[in-house]
């Protein structure tokens, strides 16, 4: 084993080895099928592709598995050997502007050595300059940290387990653990008749989820039918859910068909289910309880036969403890739960997710020659700087949020040579107050600059703190301190924003604005007059999150 102190590193990944290598990556191949998480296998490093010029190549990976046999890995134009996601041989980055001399990748106990002493191309690490060797703690791995190589290419080196294949993606895009997880657990209750619960913040894609378990099950081929209970009145509701016989009430001239009916032998996707009203919630209960309804004005009930799946964004057990969710109606709907992690959580998938929502929008205009590879030498419409300040970024209205963002960067670039965030999309994603009144040139320009220049007085900010060492207390006052923003608030704390997230979601005392309710939202927008300033202090939540949901109700344009 060769000499690995500081300044030593080299990749010890020899020719010899490049065939067994490459013949394990070709079992790893997507193919024409998806993989699945194995949830009894170890999690290993993993390389994931976030972006690369020629876009056929995002989401491609490499399992570093030398990593737990103690050898280190280079990373450089030549190697490793990434997976096509068409399958075939694996074939290396390639790219001319990266060195032929590697940044190495070595084992270090409880996370990884980055050697970037070794290699002549420009390294930035998680949006700063790296240019010597830096740790990175197990802890960070589990949430992913951001590596660029030369500008053109964004890597994710993180943990994943490998992975054995199942033959669809179910509609569902990325490759993460995360998301193979929730297409494991819809492959396991699709076929069965039973009710379904799915959770998840807002804007995870809990109906496309609920879609993807109709279209598993076996009633694929019958109707699915969405209904938002949050835009139901109490007063409407029995006719909304169950139908009016004619004459019932006034104005029903006519015989009215409701939800249940219309859904009759297929499935009723009931969304914002912690947002009906108690009156709804016992109608629903009643219905579940007897697989009848009691259309309004009807002599007679009906039996209907219908799959029901519901959907939430709110804490459940909150609510049911403040008496606003119905505890016998969760246990009838909860026989099993499903929940979708946020995009912050699956950062491996952010590529793929972005290439899908971009050509989208580029058929809708018909321009999809933007994303063709126009070579080695030229610059890509999207570059590597733009991906790596969506990257940064936490997304905390999730995939809604990134399809919204990327639809309004297509619009307003789809006549220019090279796409840029422009003004707006630029203040909706500054990563902090230092950057008000940044311009879109501005902001790719500091993506490339303001790290370097900052990069030796935060050098020690690389060193990160070990989250279990914070306390509740220390992590409340530091939020107060803040302002409630997630990123200063990670910084002063010297640990990652996603381990942030994880310390706010096992803490009791602290909230996201996404468990807001929407009494609560309602009563501090009448107390503060519409301040915003003043809503943020009075529900200790960020100024961000609290905007989103502010649009969600309707008290935000």
């Amino acid at each position: 084993m060769s000499d690995r102190r500081p300044g030593s590193y080299t990749s010890e990944n020899p020719r010899g080895d490049q065939d067994a290598w490459r013949s394990h990556l070709q079992s790893e191949t997507h193919s024409s099928s998806r993989a699945i998480v194995d949830p009894n296998a170890l999690a290993v490093p993993t390389l994931t592709l976030i972006w690369h010029p020629a876009a056929d190549r995002i989401g491609e990976y490499v399992l570093l598995q030398q990593l737990a046999r103690g050898q280190a890995v280079g990373l450089s134009r030549l190697e490793p050997l990434w997976t096509p996601l068409e399958g075939g041989e694996g074939r290396p980055l390639a790219d001319p502007r990266l060195s032929r001399t590697p940044l190495s990748i070595a084992p270090d106990a409880g996370g990884l050595l980055l050697d970037a002493t070794t290699t002549r191309t420009a390294v930035r690490l998680d949006g700063e300059r790296l240019t010597t060797i830096v740790r990175i703690p197990d802890e960070r791995l589990r949430e992913g940290v951001l590596l660029a190589l030369a500008d053109r290419i964004l890597l994710l080196l993180h943990h994943r387990r490998p992975a054995v294949t199942e033959p669809d993606d179910l509609g569902l895009v990325g490759s993460s653990d995360e998301i193979r997880q929730v297409r494991r657990e819809i492959s396991q209750v699709a076929p069965l008749d039973i009710a379904i619960l799915i959770t998840g913040e807002s804007g995870t894609g809990k109906e496309l989820v609920a879609r993807a378990i109709q279209s598993t099950g076996r009633r694929r081929d019958k109707p699915f039918v969405s209904l938002n209970l949050a835009a139901v009145t109490p007063s409407l509701a029995g006719a909304e859910l169950f139908g009016a016989a004619k004459g019932a009430y006034s104005g029903a001239s006519h015989r009215r068909e409701g939800f249940f009916a219309r859904a009759h032998q297929g499935t009723l996707f009931l969304d914002e289910i912690g947002e009906a009203p108690l009156e709804i919630q016992s109608l629903l209960l009643r219905a579940l309880e007897t697989g009848e309804i009691q259309p309004v004005g009807a002599e007679r009930a009906k039996t209907v036969d219908v799959r029901l799946l519901a959907a939430t964004d709110i804490d459940l057990d909150r609510a049911v403890a403040e008496g606003r969710l119905s505890a016998p109606l969760l246990h009838r709907l909860s026989t099993f739960v499903i929940d979708i992690p946020p995009l912050r959580r699956r950062r491996a998938d952010l590529g793929c997710l972005l290439l899908h929502f971009i050509r989208r929008e580029l058929s809708t205009l018909g321009r999809p020659e933007k994303m063709d590879d126009r070579g080695p030498y030229a610059k890509p419409w999207i570059s590597a700087l733009l991906v790596e300040r969506l990257a940064l970024f936490d997304w905390p209205g999730n995939v809604r949020q990134l399809r919204n963002i990327v639809r309004q960067l297509v619009v307003t670039n789809r006549d220019s040579a090279v796409a840029e965030l422009g003004p707006k999309l630029t203040h909706l994603l500054r990563s902090g107050p230092e950057n008000e009144g940044e311009t879109a040139s501005d902001a790719e320009t500091s993506a490339r600059g303001a790290a370097v220049a900052t990069s030796a007085r935060r050098t020690s900010a690389r060193a990160y703190r070990d989250p279990s060492t914070i306390d509740e207390g220390e992590l409340i006052a530091a939020l107060r301190r803040n302002r409630w923003q997630p990123k200063p608030c990670a910084e002063e704390l010297r640990i990652s924003r996603a381990s942030l997230y994880n310390l706010i979601d096992r803490s009791s005392n602290v909230r996201k604005a996404a468990d807001l309710t929407r009494e609560e939202i309602e009563r501090a927008f009448e107390e503060s007059a519409g301040e915003l300033e003043a809503m943020v202090e009075a529900l200790q939540v960020s100024k961000q999150g609290l905007k989103i949901r502010l649009r969600e109700i309707g008290l935000l344009l």
